[in-house]
């Protein structure tokens, strides 16, 4: 529980730190540390935010890839 704790303080920093405007590395070093130690969808998409905000596009659209097809359902319904 303290590891996810933890992930949650680091989140909140790195939301911080970029509604402040903070364009340095110090955002996204905040957002990569929380998803290593506890990784949640929110936390995700706060580290792609902060790589678009450090002009990670690349390795942004990759994460947004893997979040999108880790919400698709494992068991898809057929069509029709």
């Amino acid at each position: 529980m303290r590891v996810a704790g933890r992930a949650w303080e680091l989140r909140e920093a790195a939301r911080t730190a970029l509604c402040a405007g903070d364009r340095t590395a110090e955002a996204l070093a905040l957002a990569r540390a929380a998803c290593q130690l506890h990784t949640t969808p929110y936390g995700q998409r706060l580290l792609a935010l902060a790589l678009l905000v450090h002009g990670q596009m690349g390795e942004a659209y990759a994460l947004i890839e893997q979040v999108l097809q880790a919400q698709q359902s494992p068991f898809p319904l057929p069509p029709g």
